[in-house]
């Protein structure tokens, strides 16, 4: 009999969040599971685990791409420093889904939307909690209310998850930077963690400018409205300290990457926190509030994966060619959400 399932290739399907989108797109019987990575020894023992999922050695980092010239989607776990896979998989008539939240390589992708680039297949960028649902929650909310003149979107991280490296080492890379954001139509330079807003949340807390890159592709959508994405996380002390030294500049040290190894080792030995996080985008007019809608759960880890597990099955069915965000992929924002929110009883949304 032919098998008739659908290969999806996993890259770094043995990471922190490949992990959990291999074990939720595994519940599902028309798909064919491979976990690829340049570890076969970690990608065999992850399929173990999951009956049917096969391994497979590939490293994105080289030009030879025979190992997945097979795939119906691939999906990108891990981090890439160019467009070149992508741009592999689109004129492949390979689907490509990319998990990065990396708003240099998310606008490398996009570039590939051009005349003289036949795309065969599909590619989504902005997939997991910011930018992903943070995209998705902020266009919901607008929605409701076309006249808003400005979007925030806030974002409380739980200090207790054990991320990978390298979602950890993007973190402090951006704690001491500057970036671009529209302020009245005009683009105006600011510091990441500063400018605090007080928001109650599970409770009043203050959430400082980070540079996330949903406000900057929603920027794009929405050109007269003031869009602004802002980051706490749940310890309120260890949010507080991280601004004082923000505001003095030894916020710079975080960018060094023997600190960075030194922390990642104490952040995984020692438990701060826990690993709750919420995403709650509103919008309004001036200072009035018109309207906001939220998505918590356990584990933000598990979260991009129920993202990216949910939008690979709806891209196995689609006809849609070129690169897209979540945002423009997604038409039912609330029927979409609600099924990332059955992917786990910790979840819960109110829109």
């Amino acid at each position: 009999m032919m098998d008739t399932r659908h290969k999806i290739i996993v890259v770094g399907g043995y990471g922190a969040v490949g992990q959990y989108i291999c074990e939720m797109l595994h519940r599902h019987p028309h798909v064919e599971i491979v976990v690829a990575g340049r570890d076969l020894a970690k990608a065999t023992s992850c399929a173990n685990r999951l009956s049917g999922a096969r391994a497979r050695l590939f490293d994105i980092h080289t030009a030879d791409y025979s190992a997945i010239q097979d795939a119906a989607l691939l999906i990108l776990c891990v981090e890439s420093k160019n467009n070149k896979l992508a741009a592999y998989c689109l004129s492949a008539g390979i689907h490509y889904l990319d998990i990065t939240a990396s708003s240099a390589l998310i606008d490398a992708i996009e570039r590939l939307n051009k005349p003289d680039f036949l795309a065969k297949s599909l590619a989504l960028v902005s997939v997991g909690l910011a930018p992903g649902l943070s995209n998705l929650l902020a266009k919901h909310s607008v929605n409701r209310h076309l006249q808003s003149d400005w979007v925030a979107i806030d974002i409380m991280l739980g200090l207790g998850e054990k991320h990978g490296r390298a979602a950890f080492n993007w973190t402090f890379d951006h704690m001491h930077s500057r970036y671009i954001i529209q302020q009245d139509q005009q683009a105006v330079q600011v510091r990441s963690f500063t400018a605090p807003r007080a928001v109650i949340l599970d409770q009043k807390r203050r959430f400082f400018l980070f540079n996330f890159s949903d406000q900057h592709m929603l920027a794009k959508l929405w050109p007269a409205k003031n869009i602004k994405t802002r980051l706490a996380f749940d310890a309120v002390l260890v949010t507080e300290l991280l601004y004082l030294a923000r505001q003095v500049g030894l916020t710079r040290i975080l960018r060094i990457k023997r600190v960075q190894a030194f922390l990642y080792f104490l952040f995984h030995r020692f438990t701060i926190g826990s690993d709750r996080f919420i995403v709650r985008a509103s919008c309004g007019i001036d200072k009035r509030e018109l309207y906001r809608a939220t998505f918590a759960g356990n584990s933000e880890g598990k979260a991009t994966a129920a993202v990216a597990a949910e939008l690979a099955l709806q891209m196995l069915h689609s006809k849609q060619t070129g690169v897209l965000h979540i945002n423009e992929f997604i038409s039912d924002v609330p029927g979409f959400i609600q099924n990332v929110a059955d992917y786990d009883p910790s979840f819960s949304c109110t829109l």
